[in-house]
């Protein structure tokens, strides 16, 4: 198979098949890459609207990155969480420390996914370990205020993470990450050690156990820093999609699923504490959607509209705000068979 003037074997053929089966739609590909600004440029990245899958790639990437982004294409569609932040631009904070609880618990499922097809995860994890340590050498160094140390402090707890829990990878790696992490920024190994509990909790084939496990990792993380003010509330300003529901949820009142409250928070716009609506789960907890800040007159204004789409099936509900949901037994979810082609893991 041809991708962006790269030649691959059947097995992404076969990934690319997979996926489409999964969308509905062919797989686009382009090579839209951005710069990391931690750890260079990434090798890839999945890229997702509702129903239209897209992978962005440097020229000539290897084999395993591409199947590596097919995967997180794979389980998107399986109802495999992700997250978002309704603020990115007002609360990058919390949209970091998303990202990295997030990546850590996905990354360690597809790895799993990569060894079961053959490719070289052991390999390959151990190169970006050295790699990633020999940056946090040059790094650590210049941070030179509380936030940039715990965001790192968080980053590198789930890199620790990451490789405790792959019982695969060179034990020598990930103990000397630990160990030269515990030298650079001490927090991290407490942090990770945490963060690890809850994915050894986690079962990999269960999507509701993987949301809950990212849930707790993050709730851990605002357990340590959650008195600094960019780590407080975090749990309610990420949102972890999709929702779970069914086909009776679906039809019945919002208000007996969902709830909303009131918060405030520092506009970084103009520095002023202001209001902002939360729509909650009743029964785990998660926030669902967060608004933008709001003036008096629109806070009122949206307090009366949420309470009418409560009174309503929670379908609208949902439909109106914009939330993700996933139908846990709805035909196609019932029919989405296993997360690899059948197969694959024995040719």
């Amino acid at each position: 198979m041809e991708i962006l003037g790269s030649q691959y074997s059947e097995r992404i053929d076969e990934l690319c098949a997979h996926l489409k089966r999964l969308s509905g739609t062919d797989v686009a590909f382009d090579d839209r890459i951005e710069t990391d600004e931690i750890f260079g440029t990434p090798a890839g990245l999945y890229r997702s609207d509702e129903r239209h899958p897209r992978i962005s790639l440097p020229t000539g990437a290897p084999e395993q990155i591409v199947a590596h982004e097919l995967l997180h294409g794979i389980l998107c569609f399986h109802g495999y969480p992700g997250f978002s932040v309704a603020m990115r631009q007002r609360w990058p904070y919390p949209t970091d420390v998303a990202r990295e609880i997030c990546h850590c618990a996905v990354h360690i499922i597809i790895d799993k996914l990569l060894g079961q097809i053959r490719y070289d995860v052991v390999g390959t994890k151990t190169q970006n370990a050295a790699e990633r340590l020999e940056n946090l050498r040059s790094i650590v160094p210049t941070l030179d205020n509380v936030s940039s140390k715990h965001w790192w402090s968080i980053r590198v707890a789930c890199e620790i993470t990451y490789h405790r829990a792959q019982p695969s990878l060179n034990e020598s790696v990930a103990r000397d990450f630990a160990t030269e992490s515990a030298g650079l920024l001490p927090i991290s190994v407490e942090l990770a050690s945490e963060l690890h509990r809850h994915c050894t909790a986690m079962n990999s084939q269960d999507r509701a156990s993987v949301k809950v496990a990212i849930r707790n990792m993050l709730r851990t993380v605002e357990g340590v820093f959650g008195q600094h003010p960019h780590c407080q509330d975090l749990c309610k300003k990420v949102v972890i999609t999709p929702v779970y529901v069914n086909k009776i949820q679906l039809c019945s009142r919002a208000e007996k699923l969902l709830h909303f409250e009131e918060a405030r928070g520092q506009d970084r716009q103009d520095r002023r504490d202001k209001p902002f609506l939360i729509i909650g789960h009743r029964q785990t907890g998660e926030t669902l959607t967060v608004t933008d800040y709001l003036s008096a007159g629109e806070l009122r204004e949206e307090r009366i509209n949420l309470k009418t789409y409560l009174r309503k099936p929670l379908r609208a509900m949902l439909d109106h705000c914009r939330i993700k949901y996933f139908q846990t037994d709805s035909r196609r979810s019932q029919n989405l068979g296993p997360l690899l082609p059948e197969g694959l893991c024995s040719s």
